[in-house]
């Protein structure tokens, strides 16, 4: 870690300790599953705003016992495509999760906050349904352009105090593909040679790493900058193991 006066000193010192300090590397939510329930076994998984299920997938490749349930409202475009039927799916209004309390251990939501209307409710929602311990983690967009019926484009910062007002504690926070090549793609009615950076750096990301080799930056460094201009970031958050008393 360093104080190192950046761009982005400011996004450095309000997620500090969120922050990543050992890699830089560009992430989507999907990356986050083997971490969720790693050396565990049956996890009780929730993925809201699940749309056609298909995280379920990798859920099972890390833990083919895993329980998993999906979410999402019932005009949803995506859930509509949905035609597997290898798992459990429920429909809600946005906001008042059908679980009783503790229900989960793992909440993922990919994608999907920024569509959400009410959020500060669906946040209480979530840190209700995780047990004491429990991760509620996945991504949205900071810098992407209006799309899909989409509200809001929360901050890293502004996830955080959300979270905070639940109770629950970013642990991690990390840059997707960049708000530029966002920008650019909607320009270019999304077109199809914008894919690829979903599984590679995209060109804002990739300038930053070059750039901090001329100036030094090291990792904590690297991914402020990214964070400060992200399309997308990844988020893991947890629920106290206090909460089981309160």
């Amino acid at each position: 870690m360093s104080d190192r006066p950046l761009p982005a000193a400011d996004v450095r010192a309000a997620l500090r300790g969120a922050i990543p300090t050992d890699t830089s590397a560009q992430v989507v939510a999907d990356d986050l599953i083997p971490g969720l329930i790693a050396d565990r076994r049956g996890v009780r998984v929730l993925d809201l705003g699940c749309g056609r299920g298909d995280s379920i997938d990798a859920f099972r490749a890390a833990d083919p016992e895993v329980r998993w349930t999906g979410a999402d409202l019932p005009d949803s475009e995506e859930l509509g495509k949905r035609s597997r039927g290898d798992a459990t799916v429920v429909t809600f209004d946005g906001t008042a999760l059908p679980f009783g309390d503790a229900a989960f251990d793992v909440v993922f939501c990919k994608q999907v906050l920024e569509h959400v209307e009410r959020p500060a409710e669906l946040y209480a929602e979530v840190a209700r349904v995780l047990v004491p311990g429990g991760v509620f983690a996945g991504s949205t967009s900071q810098l992407e352009p209006y799309h899909g019926w989409s509200t809001g484009n929360p901050t890293p910062y502004g996830v955080k105090r959300a979270l905070e007002r639940v109770d629950l504690e970013l642990e991690l926070v990390r840059p997707g593909i960049d708000g530029l090549t966002l920008i650019a793609r909607r320009l270019a009615r999304g077109h199809p040679r914008f894919d690829r950076y979903w599984a590679r750096r995209s060109p804002f990301n990739r300038f930053v790493d070059g750039a901090s080799r001329l100036l030094g930056w090291d990792a904590e460094d690297r991914n402020a900058v990214k964070l400060l201009l992200c399309g997308q970031f990844v988020f893991v958050a947890r629920r106290p193991w206090s909460a089981e008393g309160a």
